[in-house]
């Protein structure tokens, strides 16, 4: 199989992309909320406004660690190419051909089930895949945070359309502008919004369904394309307390709960 490295400006513009239409549906979400609460002392919207609080906080929490958590990366041996001895480079030739444990890219071994990732050009322990919209590697050590991230995507954007939906059916409009213009921007925004509901859900769920099947989302790609399926014969509810931890649907509404 050929193995696809990119390049530093290749990968800004992926990052770069992402980040834009991640920025997009985050305003979409802001903006939805702020052109429908009406007043939020209001005793009938302080509970709304109460909620999307909540929902905004657990999505950007949740963001900010993923980005900044670390997915697992396998330490790298300083091991200058010239103090290699030839025997050594023997040893090494032979652990590429026969050990799936050994990175060339890397040169050393690692653990299994670890991958290298191309963006970050470092192996990581459980790789699951590099996510632009995180702008970081989703591994062993941060699946959860990402679940997670998904998760709250997915609740504050179906709370902004069901929200908005109900204001937009009642002509509730608070934009110093005309009902058309009002409604033209309630229409942008949630479009916006449900592309971002739909996305995230999936990613959710898709989450869920390979850690059921105790595989990552690389791993799944190659055993699709070879035609292949998981080696589990039964999915297991215990895969997920494993990968996620214990408490985890707890976890899962308590913003900075690692």
């Amino acid at each position: 199989m050929t193995k696809v490295y990119f390049t530093v400006k290749q990968k800004r513009i992926v990052h770069s992309y992402a980040t834009v239409l991640q920025i997009a549906m985050q305003l979409a979400m802001l903006a939805l909320f702020i052109f429908s609460l009406p007043n939020v002392f209001k005793t009938e919207q302080i509970t709304v406004a109460c909620v999307a609080s909540y929902f905004i906080f657990l999505y950007f929490s949740s963001w900010i660690q993923t980005i900044v958590s670390h997915p697992g990366y396998v330490p790298k041996i300083q091991t200058p190419v010239q103090n290699i001895s030839n025997e050594q480079t023997v040893i090494i030739e032979q652990q590429v051909q026969s050990s799936p444990t050994y990175c060339a890219r890397c040169n050393q071994s690692r653990p299994e089930r670890a991958k290298h990732c191309s963006f970050c050009d470092q192996c990581v322990v459980g790789f699951d895949h590099h996510c632009p919209w995180v702008m970081n590697c989703v591994g062993q050590s941060n699946r959860f945070r990402f679940v997670r991230y998904s998760f709250s995507a997915f609740l504050l954007s179906g709370f902004s359309i069901v929200y908005s939906a109900i204001q937009y059916s009642a002509n509730n409009f608070h934009l110093k502008t005309n009902k058309s213009q009002s409604k033209t921007i309630y229409i942008v925004c949630t479009v916006l919004d449900s592309f971002g509901f739909l996305f995230s859900f999936n990613i959710f769920t898709t989450q869920l369904y390979l850690i059921l099947q105790g595989v990552t989302t690389l791993e799944m790609i190659v055993l699709q394309k070879e035609k292949r399926k998981p080696t589990a014969k039964m999915m297991q509810w215990k895969r997920i307390r494993e990968t996620l931890g214990k408490l985890w649907w707890i976890k899962l509404f308590v913003p900075l709960w690692k």
